[in-house]
């Protein structure tokens, strides 16, 4: 078994083991997974394993454009100051300027527990910083974010 066959069996692994978290098989490698939130209702993040490496990468929101009030290098500063705190997954900026939470680990010896930690780190990250990184890049358009009663 190569080291890719090992991981993609590693992520299937996870993925089964964790029935709350919605998934789909996107080809060979790759899935397109669902992450329950209580900020974001749902977490969209994808998985795919490459030879040398494995991506899990999750859409955060849309970057500011300079046509509206926000405050695209602001919001930057943010970011920057954000992978400060993270351990697994940085924030970033995709080809269309919106804002990505990025984690990379190499495909050989990929375990679950690593993977795991990965997505709770999205979750957690994703989370955690959503509402701020919206009213930064887009200040007055959405109102405060209503948080469920914590139990």
């Amino acid at each position: 078994m190569t080291a890719r066959q090992a991981a993609v069996a590693t992520v299937e692994r996870v993925l089964r083991d964790h029935p709350d978290v919605a998934s789909r098989r996107l080809g060979d490698g790759a899935w397109a997974v669902v992450l329950p939130g209580t900020i974001r209702f749902s977490i969209p993040v994808t998985v795919e394993v490459g030879v040398r490496t494995t991506t899990i990468s999750s859409f955060l929101l849309r970057g500011p454009r300079q046509d509206r009030s926000g405050d695209p290098a602001a919001l930057h500063r943010i970011l920057l100051r954000k992978n400060l705190a993270t351990h697994r997954v940085h924030l970033a900026l995709d080809r269309d300027d919106d804002v990505v939470l990025v984690a990379r680990l190499p495909t050989a010896g990929l375990a679950a527990e690593e993977v795991e930690a990965v997505l709770a780190e999205v979750l957690t990250v994703g989370e955690s910083a959503f509402e701020a990184l919206v009213h930064l890049g887009y200040p007055g358009v959405f109102p405060p974010l209503r948080r469920p009663p914590q139990p």
